[in-house]
């Protein structure tokens, strides 16, 4: 029976996977040109791998995964020749978000103090939560979007996922060995996550305080592999990610990374410009201004792609945040709080910070959201009210379809897309 059990969770797994594959790499080179901020990130992966100086506000790695797709299939975003190319490094990055939500949400919903306590009811429950979770992700539009077009947040979300999933590992360590080894590689997918983008400092903080909570229950690691897993390892990829970029001669790297961190900063302190599809933080979970990065109009036929995350998944996740909130203190239950700590430490800080924001800077808490929202699903399929979960999953999946085309810059007709715009605000 046991490997019986193995045996479909291998198959529900490679079929999720396969199937984020497709959905990344399906008609990836459209729209054929430079779409919203690739302006930037596509042209500025080239330049890095051409020697060409540039500055940007984020940390190097990025550029860096994107300019080696452009350079393996030739692409020159400043003639917009080869989008393949330039977009390639993101989908396949971001086609491991799906199988990688699948298994933080199996290995997170396994810990010992799960309120059942019976080993089969265990794994089956667990099973199908991550089972839900991954299916979430796959059917989200936010998340594919940003996983098909050339920006950083790709990057970011599969290495944060990768860093949880390293350290799950670590808390069911039964040897010291194993322990120590399973925090070290903590550590380098942190370092690879900072090395993207400073918001990585949001898995860092929940993984560092889930650390200290539990470190007396693990097998002990030595000192000299906490220092490395939580300060050398992250900090020396971190700045290791910077000694490919171009500096003016006789500049000597120690003084361009400080002046680099100096600029940054300052950027994002006094960075007050205003674009028309910018928001604040409190109207992203009711997707009240998503992010156009395309649209184009000829003929009576409309093709865009939109930032918009699946209304329905979107919407019911509000209320199954705040129960599992009150479920989670009330009862105790660490799994549960832990996967909205790592949703909240990714949106709450944008509550505090006043530059201009976007909807989608919301994405690395969306696989921990759907989390939750899987969690509460899986329990509603154990009542005399599963047909409400299955009709959740039923209208997801309808909805998802149903926007997809302006997910994919499929060219969809004038009356069509019309249908799709719920709101004046979506506009």
């Amino acid at each position: 029976m046991r490997r019986g059990s193995q045996h479909t969770e291998f198959w529900i797994l490679l079929s999720l996977t396969l199937a984020s594959v497709i959905l990344r790499f399906w008609r990836l080179g459209w729209p054929g040109e430079i779409v919203f901020d690739e302006t930037y990130y596509a042209k500025w992966g080239h330049d890095y791998l051409q020697g060409i100086k540039f500055f940007d506000v984020h940390p190097p790695l990025g550029k860096l995964l994107i300019g080696i797709g452009g350079q393996v299939f030739g692409s020159d975003p400043a003639s917009g020749l080869g989008p393949v190319g330039w977009r390639f490094a993101v989908a396949l990055f971001g086609l491991f978000i799906v199988p990688l939500t699948y298994l933080v949400a199996r290995k997170l919903f396994t810990d010992s103090g799960q309120l059942i306590r019976h080993s089969e009811f265990r794994i089956q429950n667990s099973r199908r939560i991550a089972a839900l979770a991954a299916f979430f992700v796959l059917i989200d539009g936010l998340i594919l979007v940003q996983t098909r077009i050339a920006l950083l947040d790709s990057f970011l979300v599969t290495f944060s996922l990768a860093a949880y999933l390293s350290f799950l590992h670590y808390r069911d360590a039964t040897q010291a060995k194993e322990a120590n080894l399973r925090l070290l590689a903590t550590g380098i997918f942190l370092g690879l996550a900072l090395a993207t983008k400073w918001t990585a400092v949001a898995p860092f903080g929940v993984i560092f305080i889930w650390w200290w909570s539990l470190h007396r229950a693990v097998p002990p690691t030595s000192f000299l592999t906490k220092l490395a897993s939580f300060l050398i390892i992250p900090l020396g990829i971190y700045i290791a990610s910077f000694t490919l970029n171009v500096r003016d001669p006789g500049v000597g790297f120690w003084h361009y990374l400080f002046d680099w961190h100096r600029q940054t900063w300052n950027f994002h302190e006094h960075l007050t410009a205003t674009h028309p599809y910018a928001s604040r933080w409190w109207s992203w979970l009711y997707l009240a201004r998503p992010v156009w990065y395309y649209y184009k109009e000829d003929s009576g036929l409309v093709r865009g792609v939109i930032a918009l995350g699946n209304p329905i998944l979107w919407w019911v996740s509000i209320p199954a945040l705040l129960a599992g909130a009150w479920y989670g203190v009330r009862h105790h239950y660490l799994p549960l709080l832990i996967a909205i700590l790592a949703f909240l430490a990714t949106y709450v800080p944008w509550t505090i910070i006043g530059r201009t924001e976007f909807q989608y800077y919301l994405v690395g808490g969306v696989p921990f959201m759907f989390i939750v929202l899987a969690w509460w699903t899986d329990r509603l399929m154990t009542t005399q009210y599963k047909h409400f979960a299955w009709l959740l999953i039923i209208l997801a999946a309808l909805t998802f379809l149903f926007f997809f085309p302006l997910y994919t810059a499929t060219p969809i007709p004038t009356w069509f897309y019309k249908l799709h715009i719920w709101f004046p605000s979506w506009i």
